[in-house]
């Protein structure tokens, strides 16, 4: 198995994200059987790399792991060999609007690097492995699917008994979570307007926030919405959006109705509740998706709250290896609105015995001697508790042969790992220095 090095995300628009994998040598020897990625997660979705041995070369495919019916996933990717001694030998392909479905769930490239090139070139470490770089960008998942509504869809005059009309799609994954959509023509309650509702199927645990984008019918005729928001609770029911002024048979094409939903972000939320018996520190506990443990300390320091996370299950993450874990942090008004904690997200590097012992601090815009006298109130004053929400958004696992993880949860500086820190800046002044190179001849002629 190909283990994941580094990650790391770069903060533009279009969403970058940088995976390093260590590549054993032994893919070069002769029998070799396909050698697989862990799953790693991006753009809410599970993927990996397999690299293939042939007769003479090394291919390189990228899996889509969780695909289902009507999910269509597209994306910008390459795949870069590092090279020892410069960035300029990096062996290299790039591919744009890959298009991953059910029909076609691998892209990838059969003749990647040869075996003579791999084996005679300074491509391996000190560790005798290869490092591969996976560049990720642009994705954009969109779910499809066609509902047969018959003619009750056009008929105005809802059913005067029994339950609703209700028709279900198919169930699809985002997010490694189960989902399906539900059409009620006459509302949930048989009486009222159109409404469109999402549930989810899988994992209970905790409540979630799914952002998306909601289009209903085809071509000149249809109904697109803005960004919709909405918490999904330990149930998976959710709020539902209702169609407003919207006539449902001028969408409707041959007893059928086309749903199409671009899905943006899902976020699991993990609920803490606070006791605020002192005025010092306060501290409650809470759980993320993986069932592992954290602490949540709230404390007054110069009359700002602030919020401090401690992993207490940091024994849990396996030796020589390192969980990075990004999240943003809510505290939770008594009208339930949430108020983000300051200069989120957040993020930080795990591993054994390192970097435990003190906990992330975060500062909220929450005073001490603010005056409970507006309705949006922060503490209830009944019970004196602070609602405050984690929401993770990013958990990588990687292996921490070659780090060094410092007391401040980063990875240290040592030379096997500034060859991947750098790699990306140095690829950056290449390229600007050889445009201005050809610029320069151009103008010469």
């Amino acid at each position: 198995m190909a283990q994941l090095h580094r990650f790391v995300r770069v903060c533009d628009r279009q969403n970058t994200q940088i995976f390093t994998f260590l590549l054993s040598r032994k893919v070069t020897r002769p029998l070799t059987p396909d050698i697989f990625t862990r799953d790693f997660i991006y753009g809410y979705h599970r993927w990996c790399l397999s690299f293939v041995r042939t007769e003479k070369h090394i291919s390189v495919f990228l899996i889509l792991r969780d695909v289902s019916d009507g999910v269509i996933v597209t994306l910008d990717y390459s795949v870069s060999l590092l090279h020892r001694h410069h960035f300029s030998k990096n062996e290299t392909f790039s591919l744009r609007a890959c298009r991953f479905c059910r029909e076609q769930d691998t892209h990838g490239r059969k003749v990647f690097v040869s075996l003579d090139e791999l084996l005679g070139a300074k491509y391996t470490d000190g560790n005798n492995e290869y490092l591969v770089e996976l560049c990720m960008k642009n994705v954009r998942s969109t779910y499809e699917h066609v509902l047969p509504v018959g003619g009750a869809t056009c008929d105005p005059q809802p059913r005067s008994h029994g339950t609703p009309r209700k028709y279900e799609s198919t169930y699809f994954t985002f997010g490694n979570y189960d989902w399906s959509v539900c059409l009620f023509p006459n509302g949930d309650s048989n009486q009222g307007k159109p409404l469109i509702c999402l549930t989810r199927h899988t994992h209970f645990e905790h409540p979630c926030k799914l952002r998306y984008t909601l289009t209903l019918g085809e071509g000149d005729r249809c109904m697109a919405s803005d960004t919709i928001e909405h918490v999904f609770d330990v149930t998976g029911a959710g709020e539902g959006y209702v169609l407003n002024n919207i006539d449902m048979g001028s969408l409707v094409r041959q007893h059928k109705i086309k749903i199409s939903m671009e899905l943006l972000s899902v976020s699991t939320i993990s609920e803490v509740k606070i006791p605020l018996l002192e005025k010092g520190r306060n501290c409650a506990q809470c759980y993320d998706r993986d069932k592992q443990a954290w602490a949540v300390v709230t404390e007054f320091d110069k009359g700002e709250l602030k919020l401090l996370l401690f992993y207490s299950d940091a024994r849990n993450v396996p030796r020589n290896y390192v969980r990075f874990v990004c999240w943003k942090a809510f505290v939770v008004t008594s009208s339930g609105n949430e108020l983000p904690v300051l200069d989120g997200p957040f993020s930080k590097y795990y591993c054994q015995g390192l970097n435990c012992e003190d906990g992330y601090e975060m500062t909220t815009s929450v005073r001490e001697n603010e005056k409970p006298d507006t309705p949006d109130d922060l503490i209830r004053p009944r019970d004196l508790i602070l609602p405050a929400h984690i929401r993770q958004h990013r958990r990588h696992l990687a292996a921490a042969n070659a780090n060094k993880v410092d007391k401040e949860g980063g990875i240290g500086k040592s030379p096997y790992v500034n060859v991947i820190y750098l790699s990306a800046n140095q690829r950056l002044r290449y390229t600007l220095r050889h445009a201005i190179r050809h610029r320069r001849k151009n103008i010469s002629k």
